[in-house]
């Protein structure tokens, strides 16, 4: 290896030519040997010459930070520029990853307590987390904020490595990183741009981190952050559509508008879904005539969003209307939209329309999804076609990938309901070889189906079925925990007695707030019913209802296992009559602290109804209201379905009447219980007003309707009616069923009495008249 040779000319006096030699000279021994043959008192180092080595492209970014580090050693005097400082981060960051690892941190601690410019540190930073390296860039930025005479650090740097953080889901570093911030670095204020805070918020909706979500947004509020158009929009969506807190998003759009920032077509996409999703439908479809009053042109997501939140509302005239427009507008379906259409028209009863929407969406060249299928087999099965809808999904599975374990979720179910459980254990064992998840869904349903049946040995029996499968092992551990729960003694203080007073606080809860005084609206406003909302979101109201139906089984893993498993065992128990053992098994829940569920409420007070126990279920109706258990359209239909059989069909009409105001719907099984109530009580005429009603509402009528009006109108002898009832049915194409039977039984009794009676009066007639002709 070749010395360094000695050069003793001085740093004024030496020429061009001298400094590029010399350059050239340490470049060469430093790619050879590295430092070691390096003498300090053979080179006249300067900041000049450590610059130009550090500037060399041929040296390796290793040879580079070992002259740096020698010359720091050898010449302790020698004050190292910020540009060194710079030019030597620019190389390191340059190299490959696994060397930037090793000599970074060694850099660093040598840099330490040296300015950095701000660009070089943001290159290095955004090196770093393109890398993955988000360690190593914390401490680059822990280093800078430790410099001396530091105050404030460049803005742009928090931006940039809080949305880098984001982009690449650690969002827990960038959570660590804004606390800081929050608490009062940079002079008190957040040293953040609003496009940085969009982003950040962005990456905590899409994460699902709803206490997060709303913490970062408190803080930006408290630290008086100005959102932009962008910015509400983000926490619109994310609290009114993600989160559910349709009262902070109807409150964000108030503040949107006195900040005179123009709500745009995202804003009321936004507003549309949250309001559907909470089951405010009539107040979206004003927002929805609004948005296109106020010059914004709707989507394919705003179409999407209306008929979506129309059809699962129940409201589907509403929806078809919507779809017409969209058509006149050049706006073109997706599968989606026409999925939507298909489902509410089913749900409906209107089989015929769905059939022929299906046929216009095979003509309008749109593919149908699986999804297609699984709503098409549903429908069929529950508008009373089985067969059809059996035979439909035997095709399927020829076909192709038409079918995934929904389907045969749905498939299963079906054969449960009517206790048809080898089939359906087959169709389970049928899942596992061809490779689909059998969830909890479908094992809670056969568990269920197992026990109506009288097939003791459930868990043991579909233990030979699912392999490989963690789900039943979980729920054979929880039913041993809680059979050992249930055998311990218990206060037995649930449920409690109640009374009707209970029924009436469902009504009473929001006619006090109608007499409220509120502030004239703007006249000039481009959206006066969304000021209005917007104006009772900031009153604070409370939201004691929701719009969607407990579901018995969430399936959302082991969060939810506890919860999905009591609302099962209890529908196997209240099925049998074992009341006071789902009563236990509640109680045995909600004494560990566990929140309360809807569903398992809206069991036994259906049972307890069925069963004739009505105080013990308003007693459970207060339970629910005392846990702050909101009641969805599930507990008004058990309620309305109570009172029905209580003769109080008044008080049930006020409760539909609640339902409607506060964004529900009324279903077919609510008006069948009214009208039977009313047809009971003798108020036929109100029955009949109350069928147009139906009518109106789109809820087609179903056998049970049409059974209750005949019978009503047979038993007062209004044959002609009941016959014309009679006619619609079978023009419906409703299926007579048991039920029917035993009314024309009673129809047919009536028709004998008339004609006896009429027989009577004509033989009374014609013996007066030979009496007289005598």
């Amino acid at each position: 290896m070749q010395h360094v040779r000695p050069l003793c000319t001085s740093t004024s006096s030496s020429s061009s030519l001298s400094n590029l030699l010399l350059v050239a000279s340490l470049s060469k021994s430093l790619s050879e040997s590295g430092t070691r043959h390096l003498s300090p008192s053979d080179i006249p180092l300067s900041a000049d010459l450590l610059l130009r080595i550090l500037r060399r492209p041929s040296l390796p970014p290793s040879a580079k930070l070992a002259f740096f580090r020698w010359s720091s050693q050898t010449h302790p005097n020698l004050t190292h520029s910020l540009s060194a400082h710079a030019e030597l981060l620019r190389s390191l960051s340059a190299s490959p990853p696994h060397h930037l690892r090793l000599l970074l941190p060694q850099s660093l601690r040598l840099m330490k307590g040296h300015p950095i410019d701000a660009a070089t540190s943001k290159s290095v930073l955004d090196k770093l987390l393109r890398l993955g390296m988000f360690d190593t860039a914390l401490e680059v930025l822990d280093d800078l904020e430790e410099q001396p005479g530091t105050t404030q650090l460049d803005p742009q740097l928090y931006d940039s490595i809080l949305v880098a953080l984001a982009k690449k889901n650690q969002l827990g570093l960038a959570l660590s990183i804004f606390h800081k911030l929050s608490d009062g670095r940079g002079g008190g204020s957040l040293s953040l741009g609003v496009p940085a805070c969009d982003d950040f918020l962005v990456a905590l909706r899409k994460a699902g981190m709803r206490d997060e979500f709303r913490w970062v947004f408190e803080r930006l509020h408290e630290r008086g952050i100005a959102f932009d158009e962008r910015g509400y929009n983000i926490c619109i969506h994310g609290f009114g559509c993600c989160f559910g807190d349709l009262g902070l998003a109807l409150k964000l759009f108030g503040e949107m508008k006195e900040r005179s920032i123009e709500p745009s077509l995202c804003t009321y996409n936004s507003m549309l879904q949250a309001l559907f999703l909470s089951g405010r439908a009539s107040d979206a479809l004003v927002v929805y005539e609004e948005l296109k009053a106020s010059g914004h042109r709707p989507d394919g997501f705003t179409y999407r969003t209306v008929i979506q939140g129309c059809c699962r509302s129940h409201r589907v005239d509403a929806a078809m209307m919507v779809f017409d427009g969209m058509h006149h507008t050049g706006v073109r379906p997706d599968v989606v939209v026409y999925n939507s259409l298909i489902d509410g028209l089913l749900k409906a009863r209107r089989l015929t329309e769905a059939c022929g929407l299906f046929e216009a969406m095979v003509r309008d060249s749109v593919k149908a999804s699986v999804c297609t299928y699984n709503v098409l087999i549903d429908g069929l099965f529950k508008n009373g076609r089985g067969v059809a809808a059996y035979t439909l999904f035997r095709d399927l599975k020829k076909k192709g990938p038409f079918v995934d374990s929904l389907t045969y979720s749905i498939v299963v179910t079906q054969l449960c309901k009517v206790g048809y459980m080898e089939d359906a254990l087959e169709l389970v064992e049928e899942m596992e070889r061809r490779g689909f998840v059998v969830n909890l869904v479908t094992v809670t349903t056969v568990l269920i189906g197992l026990h109506k049946s009288g097939m003791w040995d459930c868990a043991e029996r579909l233990m030979r079925h699912l392999r490989n499968n963690d789900v039943l092992p979980n729920v054979v551990r929880w039913k041993t925990d809680m059979e050992a729960s249930i055998r311990a003694p218990q206060d037995r203080s649930f449920p409690s007695r109640g009374d009707l007073r209970e029924v009436t606080r469902l009504i009473d809860d929001d006619t006090s707030s109608e007499n409220v005084t509120r502030a004239p609206p703007d006249e000039w406003s481009s959206s006066p019913h969304m000021d209005r909302l917007a104006g009772e979101a900031s009153e604070g109201r409370p939201q004691a209802f929701i719009a969607r139906r407990g579901r018995r089984v969430v399936d959302g893993g082991g969060r939810s296992l506890d919860a999905d498993m009591v609302n099962t065992y209890v529908s196997i128990f209240v099925s049998k009559g074992k009341l006071n053992v789902a009563c236990k098994l509640f109680e045995v829940f909600m004494g560990r602290g566990s929140e309360a569920m809807g569903y398992a409420y809206n069991a036994l007070m259906s049972s307890f109804i069925k069963q004739g126990y009505f105080a013990e279920a308003w007693g459970v109706l207060k339970h629910m209201g005392e846990r702050l258990c909101p009641a969805d359209i599930a507990t008004y239909s058990v309620v309305v379905h109570g009172l029905g059989k209580l003769g109080e069909v008044d008080l049930a009409k006020a409760v539909a009447e609640q339902l409607t105001k506060r964004g529900g719907y009324v279903d077919v099984v609510m008006y069948n219980t009214m009208i039977r109530a009313l047809g009971k009580a003798g108020r036929i005429e109100e029955a009949e007003e109350l069928l147009k009603e139906m009518l109106r509402c789109g809820v087609n009528p179903d056998v049970v309707t049409f059974n209750a009006l005949i019978e009503m109108h047979a038993k007062v002898g209004r044959v002609k009616e009941a016959y014309r009832f009679l006619k619609m049915m079978l023009d419906a194409g409703c299926s007579p069923n048991h039920g029917t039977d035993a009314v024309m039984d009673s129809l047919l009794m009536q028709i004998e009495k008339l004609r006896y009676q009429k027989a009577s009066m004509k033989t009374r007639e014609e013996t007066k008249s030979c009496v007289f002709n005598m």
